[in-house]
């Protein structure tokens, strides 16, 4: 038998020969190997690579393989509900019609997230669902294959094709904090409602083309008018109602979808 062997096994399984040199027992144990016994039945001998450096005596790979799935449960655990879709939601404040342009309503939406702690709010952020006379709400935001959830989780659209598809699975009637969005008055729209700054229409288009005096002159002036969406509606007036808001009449929200 040579040094490296502890011990070989017969046929019938039995132990044929069994010794140890010390030394070398010692030098294993440095290197941080096990010795493993042979057992009945085994065709050879068997040892098994521990890391020393870990305390794992019984096998490294599979113990690292255990403990990185265990660690993976607990990340997703954290917000896992949030990080599997994308969060949707109308600001609970209400924003004049001159409040600057889509880059500012992007900013008033994710200064809102983080506020309110919401996943993504430190990472791609959050943009307003906004179409100005330069470009629309469909070019501006990410598509995205994952459901639109408000902050309670529930399903508001199963992705990005459902969301432009003309009518939603819930109304986006939550604000960030999950609070019932707040109502404003305009009175060529009915009077009272949950009414939101969009310029849009439900495919995520220019609500009308590259008129600017039908944007508040995008987003800047507190006369002209503008599209505006009710956050009760789940039909296409969720983004455009059947009414055109006058600018300086009334102050709105704004819808946000995380990117």
């Amino acid at each position: 038998m040579s040094n490296g062997s502890a011990a070989t096994c017969g046929e019938s399984g039995e132990i044929r020969n069994f010794c140890y040199i010390p030394s070398m027992v010692a030098r294993f144990l440095a290197l941080g190997f096990v010795v493993a016994a042979c057992g009945c039945g085994s065709d050879s001998f068997a040892t098994a690579g521990g890391d020393a450096s870990t305390g794992d005596a019984s096998g490294g790979d599979a113990a690292n393989a255990d403990g990185g799935d265990l660690t993976g449960d607990a990340g997703a655990k954290d917000g896992s509900a949030q990080a599997l879709s994308r969060i949707v939601f109308v600001t609970a404040a209400t924003l004049a019609s001159n409040f600057g342009g889509a880059p500012q309503a992007d900013m008033a939406c994710t200064n809102a997230a983080k506020a309110a702690g919401l996943h993504g709010a430190n990472g791609n952020g959050y943009k307003a669902w906004l179409s100005t006379s330069q470009t629309d709400a469909a070019t501006r935001l990410n598509h995205s294959l994952l459901p639109y959830k408000l902050v309670d989780g529930t399903v508001v659209a199963g992705n990005w094709t459902q969301l432009t598809s003309g009518t939603l699975l819930h109304a986006i009637d939550l604000t960030e904090t999950g609070a019932t969005a707040s109502q404003t008055s305009i009175t060529s729209c009915a009077g009272n409602g949950a009414w939101v700054w969009t310029g849009t229409k439900p495919d995520g288009s220019q609500a009308s083309g590259g008129n600017a005096s039908q944007y508040c002159n995008d987003w800047s002036a507190l006369d002209v008018q503008a599209q505006v969406g009710s956050a009760t509606a789940t039909s296409s007036e969720w983004t455009q109602s059947s009414c055109m808001a006058p600018c300086g009449a009334t102050k709105a929200g704004l819808y946000c979808i995380e990117q």
